[in-house]
C-alpha cells in the first residue's frame, strides 16, 4: 500500500484507508477486518464513493470477513483514469467490463483469488452483477441521439419540462453546473433527492426488512 497523498477521512473505528496502486490506476480502499477472513468487496452507487460504506462495514466485519469498499474507476481518490476534457475522453475506459477488471486486479492485488460475496449499491449493482453474467454487456453510446418517440421526447413535452436525469449526466455541461451550481440549485435538488430517498412522500409504501439468518 502507498502513502496516503490525501487527508485522512473521519471514519469509524476498525476502519483503515489506504491507496493502492496496479495496473491504470491507484485504488483509494477501505477495509474492515481480518485480511485472512473470506472476502467481502463492496461496491458503491452514484453519486456515492467508497465512504459510503463506512457504518456497514465494521458489522459484516464482525461476522468474520475481510471487508473491502473502494472508489471506483471514474470517483472519489482513486486516480489514473482518463481525465481529459468531455470532449476527448474515451468513454470505453468505463464500460462495465472495464470496471469488472477493474475489481478483479483489486481482488487479486489484495491476495484473494476469490471472493464471499460480491455487494453493489445503485450503479453499483450493476458492477456487482456483471461478473455473474455471460459477458455480452455493451455500453450505451451517448454521441448518439435518442431514437423516437422515447422518454427524453416524452419528458420535455411535459408542462414543465423535464431530462432524464442519467442522459443530463451524459452531457458536457453537467459536470461544471454541478461544481458549480447557479443559485441555490443545489440546495432544492438536494433537498427533493432527499426527500424521495427518505419515502416521506404521500405516495410511498415502504416495507419492513426482515433480516435473514447469520452466516455460517
Amino acid at each position: 500500500m502507498s502513502s496516503p497523498p490525501f487527508p485522512p477521512l473521519p471514519l469509524p473505528p476498525g476502519i483503515t484507508e489506504s491507496y493502492l496502486p496496479s495496473h491504470d490506476l491507484t485504488y483509494h480502499v477501505l477495509s474492515a477486518g481480518d485480511p485472512s477472513k473470506p472476502l467481502l468487496l463492496c461496491l458503491h452507487g452514484f453519486p456515492e464513493l467508497a465512504f459510503s460504506w463506512r457504518k456497514i462495514m465494521p458489522q459484516l466485519a464482525n461476522q468474520g470477513y475481510h471487508v473491502v469498499a473502494y472508489d471506483q474507476r471514474g470517483y472519489g481518490r482513486t486516480t489514473g483514469w482518463d481525465t481529459r476534457p468531455f470532449h476527448q475522453v474515451d468513454l470505453n475506459t468505463f464500460s462495465f467490463t472495464r470496471l469488472v477488471r477493474d475489481a478483479v486486479i483489486l481482488v487479486n492485488a489484495l491476495g484473494y483469488e476469490s471472493v464471499a460475496c460480491v455487494l453493489g449499491h445503485d450503479f453499483g449493482a450493476v458492477g456487482a452483477s456483471s461478473p455473474a453474467l455471460p459477458f455480452a454487456i455493451t455500453s450505451p453510446n451517448y454521441n448518439q441521439p435518442p431514437s423516437k418517440p422515447d422518454i427524453h421526447s416524452d419528458l420535455a413535452e411535459l408542462p414543465e419540462p423535464r431530462k432524464h436525469y442519467k442522459w443530463y449526466y451524459s452531457t458536457a455541461p453537467a459536470a461544471s453546473e454541478m461544481d458549480n451550481p447557479k443559485g441555490d440549485a443545489l440546495h432544492t435538488f438536494l433537498r427533493g433527492y432527499f426527500h424521495l430517498k427518505a419515502q416521506t412522500g404521500k405516495k410511498t409504501t415502504p416495507n419492513p426488512f426482515t433480516p435473514g439468518p447469520p452466516p455460517n
